[in-house]
C-alpha cells in the first residue's frame, strides 16, 4: 500500500513537471534527448499506480 501511495503522489507531482519539461522548446541536441526521456518517464507513475491499484 505504501508503494501505491508513493506512485499516486508522484503521478500528481512529478508527471506534470516531466510533461512540461518534455514540451520546452529547446534546440540543443542533447537537450532534445532529455526531453524525449522526460516524455517517456512521465508515463511511468500513472501507469504503475493503475496497475498496482488493479491488484488490490
Amino acid at each position: 500500500m505504501a508503494v501505491l501511495m508513493i506512485f499516486w503522489f508522484a503521478s500528481w507531482t512529478v508527471t506534470p513537471l516531466l510533461v512540461v519539461a518534455s514540451r520546452l522548446p529547446l534546440r540543443h541536441p542533447t537537450l532534445t534527448r532529455a526531453r524525449r526521456w522526460a516524455g517517456w518517464l512521465a508515463l511511468l507513475p500513472p501507469t504503475v499506480t493503475i496497475l498496482l491499484s488493479l491488484g488490490l
